[in-house]
């Protein structure tokens, strides 16, 4: 919702984090975080001050994947603990008979993410709203 919302903003424009809490509805401490995140990679541009603010990079859109944003936000990734980077071991591990076919699985769905852009994402988003607003008079 995020990069949605500042991929709207016109060309070097900023906004606040208050700014985009309201207008998304997230929680601004959580925003916050995420943000924080989202600033240590290419998308992000943060100025402060009074007219300070998020500015998104909207070509590194085309580039920058699906699971490179999960991996910033979420960096343990895996469809179970046993699959995620944790030092935990998981006591069915040795006698575990799906443990091939969900890494198997686990694989397969990393690499659809990989392939999907945050700008394919945010197109399939914009496509949607339109269809749904198909018949809407205001």
């Amino acid at each position: 919702m995020v990069l949605s919302r500042l991929s709207l903003l016109p060309d070097e424009k900023y906004c606040s984090a208050s700014e985009i809490s309201t207008q998304t509805h997230i929680p601004f401490e959580s925003l916050a975080k995420v943000l924080q995140k989202l600033s240590k990679t290419p998308l992000l541009s943060v100025s402060k001050g009074s007219k300070g603010g998020y500015f998104l990079y909207k070509n590194e859109l085309k580039t920058f994947s699906f699971l490179e944003l999960l991996k910033v936000t979420e960096p343990e990734l895996g469809l179970v603990r046993c699959l995620r980077n944790t030092k935990q071991v998981c006591s069915n591990e040795e006698m575990c008979s799906i443990k091939d076919p969900i890494k198997n699985l686990n694989a397969k769905v990393e690499n659809f993410l990989a392939k999907m852009s945050l700008m394919d994402l945010l197109e399939i988003n914009l496509v949607q709203k339109e269809s749904h607003m198909e018949g809407v008079s205001l």
